[in-house]
């Protein structure tokens, strides 16, 4: 139903008219792929668009170049989160979320931080090829043959364990950012992956440390969002990746790269009082079975914490990505699972 909240729902769950129910800012986190950003077919995105009736009580983190944050209202075709670290418009998993709070705490405000790139792993990202290269020493660095640009992670003899940086930094830094200093190499084969469609923060400092990379630049994003709140309190991490993890098989590092990331998250953001929602991939791909395993053994160190949401009954209109109504029940599934104080 639409999220236009008249009077007859403004004293639910014994709250007076206009009376708050929360006395701080009440935050709920996405993350994921582009099952949570929206990957909806033409005609649903139309419809989720134009069920939703826009309010100031729901505001969602925006970004003006990347970096710099603000909170903005939330607006289906226009402000919806951040995509591959720009603003976007589409309605996604949050659509579910945002109902069923509307509808407990309707004088409430509800912040949304919405991050998703479409394409993305937990883990490593996939590979794009190979280079040649050459150190003449002193962290000077030649390529001879093949092209590295952009996000990428390079691995090969000689190299760094884990060194993400674009390659113009590469050729600059890698040597000071990732600690080499010695003698002269090569040429070496390297490998190259995609270091801007990984979520894993197992790679290294150099990695950890760059703030085009996904992970990096949801969490400075996300601190800057919370920074603008006063005392705010963070009671949903809802997580939706994975799926490409199971298409590309990559499960191998999957366990131990969730693992690092939940750390590291908890580390970074204040999620004491959050509940973990783990939204589970279809069992779609070679590495499905293992990522879901993985999920599930994590999920099991601490269940009152962290909870896995079966999608297996949802529809995926594609063939992998969940129609409106899957999407609309995950998020319905997020908010039922957490614990509101």
């Amino acid at each position: 139903m639409p999220l236009g909240i008249g009077i007859g729902l403004s004293l639910t769950r014994g709250q007076g008219v206009g009376a708050p129910r929360f006395s701080r800012p009440i935050v709920a986190i996405l993350i994921g792929d582009s099952q949570p950003f929206g990957t909806l077919n033409t005609g649903e995105q139309a419809t989720a668009v134009a069920a939703y009736t826009v309010t100031d009580k729901v505001k969602v983190g925006q970004t003006s170049n990347g970096t710099a944050v603000s909170w903005t209202t939330y607006t289906p075709g226009t402000a919806c989160g951040i995509e591959a670290g720009s603003n976007s418009g589409n309605v996604g998993m949050e659509i579910g979320f945002i109902n069923a709070f509307r509808a407990a705490y309707p004088n409430d405000t509800l912040y949304l931080i919405k991050e998703t790139q479409s394409g993305s792993y937990q883990t490593r990202g996939a590979s794009t090829g190979a280079a040649n290269i050459t150190s003449a020493g002193n962290n000077t660095y030649t390529v001879n043959s093949g092209t590295v640009g952009g996000q990428t992670l390079v691995v090969g003899s000689g190299i760094e364990t884990g060194v993400y940086v674009p390659f113009g930094l590469f050729l600059a830094n890698v040597g000071l950012a990732g600690g080499r200093s010695g003698a002269a190499f090569g040429p070496v084969a390297i490998t190259k992956y995609a270091g801007n469609l990984s979520w894993s923060s197992t790679e290294g400092l150099t990695y950890n440390g760059n703030s085009a990379q996904i992970d990096n630049g949801m969490r400075a994003r996300g601190l800057a969002l919370l920074a603008l709140l006063t005392n705010p309190l963070v009671v949903a991490f809802n997580y939706c990746i994975g799926t490409n993890d199971a298409l590309a098989s990559l499960g191998a590092n999957h366990a131990t790269d969730l693992d690092n990331f939940y750390t590291r998250l908890n580390a970074n953001f204040p999620l004491t009082n959050a509940v973990w929602n783990f939204i589970r991939p279809a069992l779609n791909g070679g590495g499905a079975a293992t990522v879901r395993s993985n999920i599930a053994t994590k999920a099991a160190t601490d269940p009152t914490k962290m909870k896995v949401i079966d999608m297996d009954a949802q529809n995926r209109w594609d063939g992998t990505h969940w129609d409106l109504t899957g999407v609309t029940f995950a998020g319905a599934q997020c908010f039922a699972n957490t614990v509101f104080p």
